[in-house]
C-alpha cells in the first residue's frame, strides 16, 4: 500500500513532466513545426505520459468528488506557506467542476507553465495531442453524466456501435462508459433512436442548422481577449488563432486555452464526451438508417438493372451492415401480406419481388479501425476497378462517411462514372474531404495550398488569399463533370455527428448524382 501511495505521488509529478518535454523536444526536432509522426510520439513518451496523467487524474477526480472538494497536492502542501488555512479557502463545488480543476492541475503545466503563448504553439497543430486534450476534458466535465446514462438506459449499453474492444489497461483509463463487444448484451440490429439521444445527452436545446460563425465566435473571444485574432484557412475550413508570443494567459481557463488553440470543447456536452470514448464520427440511429434505406431503396426500384452500393472507407463496416438489415427486413416485410405476416409466407402471383441492392464495404485497414461486420479489404481505387463491372447495365451508388481531411476521392467516383455518390459528414467547411475538390465551395478555391510550415507562420499569410473569391471561378468539380447535388435534408434531424455542438449541427447527408 505504501509503494502504491508513493508511485502515485511520483506520477503526478513525471507524467505532466514527461509530457511537457517530449512536446517540446517534437516542436524542436521538427524545426517549429508539427507533423503527425507516431512513430516519433512514441520515441518521445508522449503516449506513455498522457496514460498516466489519464490514470493520476481520473482517480484523484473520484477522490475528489467523494470530498466535495479539490484536495492540495503533495507538493502544494509541502510548499504552501498558508497551508494551514486550506480548509477555510475550500468552497464547495459541483462535481463537474470539481474534476474540471482536477484536470487542469495536470494539464495546466504542459499546456502552459508559464502562461506564455509561446508554449501553446509547441502543440497547437499536434492533432494527436490536442485530441487526447480535447478527450480528456470532455470526460471530465461531462464523464459522470454519461455514466449515469450508459447505466440507466440498457438499450445504449446493447448498440454494436458504442462497444470498445480495448485492453484491460485501456479500460481502468476510461471507466466503464462502453461495454465489451464480446459481452452477450450485445444486440448487433439494435440502433440508438434519435429521440432518446437527444434526450438523455441533453441535445433537446440544440440547433438543428450548421452555423460555421457561431462555432468559431468563441474563440474569436478568447483570442481578442489576449490581444490576437483568428485566422480561417483553405484545406478543411479549419481555424487557427495567431496571438504574440509573449501574451499573458494567466486569466484564462482551461476550457479557454483548449477553444483557443482549436480543440473545440466549447458548447459541447454529454454527445461528444461519448463519440471521444467510443471513437466515432458518426452515430448510427434507427431512424437515420431507416432514411437512407429507404432513399437507396426508391432509387433502386427507378433502375431496370441491378444496382451496386458501395460504402468505401467504411472502417468498422456497421452503416453498410444495418442497410444490408434494413433491406432484408423491408423485402421480407413487402413481400409478405400483412394479414400473413404472422404466419408462414406464400408466394403471390402476379406481383414482381421488391428489388435489393448489393451493398458491400470496403476499408484499406489504414486506420486500424476495429471490424464489427464484414469489410473487404480493398482502397478506395481497388475497389472501383475490380467492383464496378462495365460491360453490365449496373447501377453503381458510392457511400462515403467522412472521407479524411483534405483528402478528395470523388475525383475517382466520377472518373468511373457511378451514378451517384453521397457523402456523410462534416460538408463545405468542415473536416471531410478538399472543401473546394469534394464540395465545390468557391471560398476555398486557391491556388495556394499551405504546408505547415506556412500556417505556423503568421506574416506569411494573408487574410484575402483565403476569402475572395477569384473573378475567373469555373464550375466547381462535380459540376465540370456532370454532377448535380442535392442534400438529403430529411436525414438532418437523425444525423450525430462528433463536432455537432449546441450552436451548430455540423453534419449532413449530401448526394451528388449524375446528370
Amino acid at each position: 500500500m505504501v509503494f502504491l501511495t508513493l508511485s502515485q505521488k511520483v506520477n503526478q509529478f513525471l507524467g505532466p513532466a514527461m509530457l511537457r518535454n517530449g512536446l517540446r523536444a517534437r516542436y524542436a526536432l521538427g524545426r517549429g513545426v508539427v507533423h503527425d509522426n507516431p512513430t516519433l510520439d512514441n520515441f518521445l513518451l508522449i503516449p506513455l505520459a498522457q496514460k498516466l496523467i489519464s490514470l493520476e487524474s481520473r482517480e484523484e477526480m473520484q477522490q475528489a468528488t467523494l470530498l466535495g472538494k479539490v484536495a492540495p497536492s503533495w507538493l502544494e502542501r509541502i510548499f504552501s506557506r498558508n497551508s494551514q488555512n486550506e480548509e477555510e479557502d475550500a468552497t464547495p463545488l459541483v462535481d463537474a467542476e470539481i474534476r474540471v480543476k482536477v484536470l487542469e492541475r495536470y494539464l495546466r503545466p504542459v499546456l502552459c507553465r508559464n502562461n506564455r503563448w509561446s508554449e501553446v504553439r509547441r502543440w497547437q497543430f499536434h492533432p494527436r495531442f490536442l485530441k487526447w486534450a480535447r478527450a480528456e476534458y470532455l470526460l471530465a466535465r461531462h464523464g459522470d453524466h454519461l455514466q449515469a446514462v450508459m447505466g440507466a438506459f440498457p438499450s445504449l449499453q446493447k448498440t454494436l456501435q458504442l462497444q470498445v474492444r480495448q485492453r484491460s489497461f485501456q479500460k481502468l483509463l476510461s471507466g466503464k462508459l462502453t461495454m465489451d463487444s464480446d459481452q452477450e448484451v450485445v444486440d448487433p440490429s439494435t440502433l440508438p433512436k434519435s429521440s432518446l439521444l437527444t434526450k438523455v445527452l441533453e441535445m433537446e436545446s440544440w440547433t438543428g442548422q450548421k452555423d460555421t460563425s457561431a462555432t468559431s465566435a468563441r474563440m474569436k473571444q478568447i483570442a481578442e481577449r489576449v490581444g490576437g485574432q483568428v485566422l480561417e484557412l483553405r484545406g478543411g475550413g479549419l481555424r487557427f488563432a495567431t496571438v504574440s508570443q509573449e501574451a499573458d494567459l494567466s486569466a484564462l481557463s482551461l476550457q479557454e486555452i483548449l477553444e483557443l488553440a482549436g480543440g473545440h470543447v466549447a458548447n459541447c456536452g454529454p454527445f461528444n464526451t461519448l463519440c471521444e470514448e467510443a471513437d466515432i464520427y458518426q452515430l448510427w440511429t434507427e431512424e437515420y438508417v431507416e432514411g437512407l434505406g429507404s432513399y437507396l431503396r426508391k432509387r433502386t426500384e427507378q433502375y431496370h438493372g441491378d444496382t451496386l452500393v458501395l460504402d468505401v472507407g467504411a472502417g468498422d463496416g456497421l452503416l453498410a451492415k444495418y442497410l444490408r438489415d434494413y433491406f432484408e427486413k423491408e423485402f421480407t416485410s413487402r413481400k409478405t401480406p400483412a394479414r400473413q405476416r404472422k404466419v408462414v409466407p406464400r408466394p403471390r402471383r402476379g406481383l414482381p419481388s421488391p428489388k435489393t441492392p448489393t451493398i458491400i464495404a470496403t476499408d484499406d485497414g489504414s486506420w486500424r479501425v476495429s471490424e464489427k461486420a464484414p469489410v473487404e479489404r480493398m482502397s478506395v481505387e481497388e475497389t472501383l476497378d475490380k467492383l464496378i463491372q462495365s460491360d453490365k447495365a449496373q447501377q453503381v451508388i458510392v457511400l462515403c462517411s467522412w472521407m479524411p481531411l483534405s483528402e478528395d476521392w470523388t475525383t475517382l467516383f466520377r472518373s468511373r462514372n457511378v451514378g451517384e455518390y453521397i457523402l456523410i459528414g462534416e460538408y463545405d467547411e468542415g473536416q471531410c474531404g478538399d472543401n473546394w475538390e469534394t464540395w465545390g465551395n468557391p471560398r476555398f478555391r486557391s491556388s495556394i495550398d499551405e504546408e505547415w510550415e506556412g500556417l505556423v507562420q503568421q506574416d506569411e499569410i494573408e487574410n484575402e488569399q483565403f476569402q475572395i473569391r477569384p473573378a475567373d471561378t469555373p464550375k466547381a468539380p462535380h459540376q465540370a463533370d456532370g454532377y448535380k447535388r442535392h442534400e438529403l435534408r430529411s436525414l438532418r434531424p437523425y444525423q450525430f455527428s462528433r463536432f455537432d455542438c449546441s450552436v451548430s449541427k455540423a453534419g449532413g447527408t449530401i448526394s451528388f448524382r449524375r446528370t
